[in-house]
């Protein structure tokens, strides 16, 4: 019986995410905004057509942005219409994945069934989310791995299992790599507060090591080349 429930209100949250979405771009009239390039983002054209060597000379651009729109741009052959589509559906399945670890952090603390079921709801429908769905930036994927970085904080202090402080760092040089408000001396800083509260472990060390020679990649580059 219980599972039969549970059944349903997937069932039900499913409906309501898809028809919501389908009435928002059919009766509103609200989509993604056309992909715009030049700022964040480099040309178009050098995406297409010189993604390797753009790459290289980035200056202050956010390098896996521009690689994985690079590599969006090469796969829909720089047609606007089928990567705002794309756009739509990714930013769809990283809202569902938002609502998946919130789900999980609610579960870190004993939520009742209830209120995780309010939960998902409110993350579901919530204008913020539905507007950032719909806007062509970095704002989203940001938001999607920073969800995640909560909850591999929240697990890391709760076990002291050093792969979860590992994926902390991991989820931080991402988040450099997007938007380059996360710049890499916050890997430096979370490490140093996790070393004054919990034991040392030789494997996190190495491990942070590596991802923050990696994080600086780009300023180390950019001193080299210009």
């Amino acid at each position: 019986m219980q599972f039969n429930k549970k059944s349903f209100v997937i069932f039900l949250f499913f409906f309501l995410f898809i028809f919501s979405r389908f009435i928002i771009y059919q009766y509103f009239g609200i989509t993604i905004n056309d992909p715009q390039y030049g700022y964040h983002l480099l040309d178009i054209s050098l995406l297409k057509d010189d993604l390797f060597s753009s790459l290289v000379y980035l200056h202050s651009q956010p390098f896996l942005w521009n690689l994985f729109n690079g590599i969006l741009v090469k796969i829909f052959n720089a047609d606007i219409n089928k990567i705002s589509i794309f756009y739509n559906f990714y930013h769809y399945f990283l809202t569902l994945v938002i609502i998946f670890y919130s789900i999980k952090i609610a579960d870190e603390f004993d939520v009742t069934y209830k209120s995780k079921l309010l939960l998902v709801f409110f993350v579901g429908f919530n204008p913020t989310i539905i507007f950032f769905e719909n806007i062509f930036m970095y704002a989203h994927t940001t938001f999607f791995i920073f969800t995640i970085l909560i909850f591999n904080t929240i697990k890391y202090f709760k076990t002291n299992n050093y792969i979860y402080e590992i994926f902390i760092y991991i989820n931080l040089l991402l988040l450099s790599f997007i938007w380059v408000t996360f710049q890499p001396i916050l890997i430096l800083f979370v490490f140093c507060f996790i070393r004054i509260l919990t034991r040392f472990n030789k494997i996190s060390w190495i491990s942070f090591l590596l991802i923050f020679l990696i994080s600086l990649e780009p300023m180390l580059k950019n001193k080299i080349i210009f």
